[in-house]
């Protein structure tokens, strides 16, 4: 019966290292081709330049001399995944290739949080079966290679639901606002989760409605502290004469930079003065 209890402890553990081994030998080639493998980071269009190229700023490495010229419109993107990037080029160097390794592991991580909410929700053989799924899903696996803000943000969302469907008192239901408001942070578009979740914590019957309550507003006081906390931040960044007023940025970004001038934009005008005299 121990020998039973131990494997059966052990499953759980043996998924994420099986989803981080898919991962690393994605990363290196080793699995059927997808795109994002390791490889140097090169220009590149859309988030994943953008997010390189923040990191390094953060970092307080030089940009790369292609885009040194270019403005870039920071508000885009949440600065959750570009402090992850600073954090590791100031102790790494410019090292991609560690970011996506980081990544790997975030990623198997995962896994153990799909099984705990699975197990609490609908039973062990249904936490075996998502974090199975995890471990082999294409797109999950592909993340990894990116350097993209899925990943680290679906890392602290689980973190987040796995804290909160075993949340016992305001503490705990405190540590998954908290997650879930890092998880904002990387990811905007998971704000909308935050009232979402605790209406479903008031919904559930599992507690009083008095415990209930309290776990529901430590969870959004949790969210609120973290979110809070970045526009504090906010407020104390220098900003440019064309950067909106720091009470006016959205709260889950990054300080906004002046867009480059379209091209030719001063020649616009005359043409528009020449083709109405005409």
């Amino acid at each position: 019966m121990t020998m039973r209890l131990g494997l059966r402890s052990l499953l759980p553990g043996g998924i994420a290292v099986f989803a981080v081994a898919l991962r690393l030998l994605y990363l290196h080639g080793s699995l059927p081709p997808l795109p994002g493998r390791l490889v140097p980071i090169g220009p590149q269009a859309f988030d994943s330049r953008a997010y390189y190229d923040i990191g390094r700023v953060l970092a307080g490495l030089p940009i790369p001399e292609p885009i040194q010229d270019r403005s870039r419109v920071f508000s885009l993107w949440g600065p959750g995944y570009p402090a992850f990037l600073a954090a590791v080029f100031r102790v790494c160097g410019d090292a991609p290739g560690v970011v996506r390794h980081l990544q790997a592991l975030l990623s198997g991580l995962m896994c153990l949080f799909l099984f705990r909410i699975g197990e609490h929700l609908g039973g062990r053989t249904v936490g075996v079966v998502a974090a199975l799924v995890a471990a082999v899903h294409p797109t999950l696996i592909l993340f990894t290679g990116r350097l993209n803000a899925e990943t680290l943000g679906m890392f602290w969302l689980w973190l987040a639901l796995a804290w909160l469907v075993r949340a016992a008192g305001a503490w705990s239901g405190a540590g998954a606002g908290t997650a879930l408001g890092i998880a904002c942070l990387t990811r905007p578009t998971l704000l909308a989760a935050i009232p979402f979740l605790s209406v479903a914590v008031l919904a559930t019957e599992r507690e009083s409605l008095r415990r209930r309550f309290v776990l529901a507003l430590a969870f959004v006081l949790g969210a609120a502290t973290v979110l809070g906390a970045w526009h504090l931040v906010l407020t104390r960044l220098p900003r440019s004469e064309t950067a909106p007023a720091p009470a006016c940025r959205p709260l889950t970004v990054l300080p906004a930079h002046p867009p480059p001038p379209p091209k030719n934009a001063a020649a616009r005008p005359a043409a528009r003065v020449a083709s109405a005299s005409s």
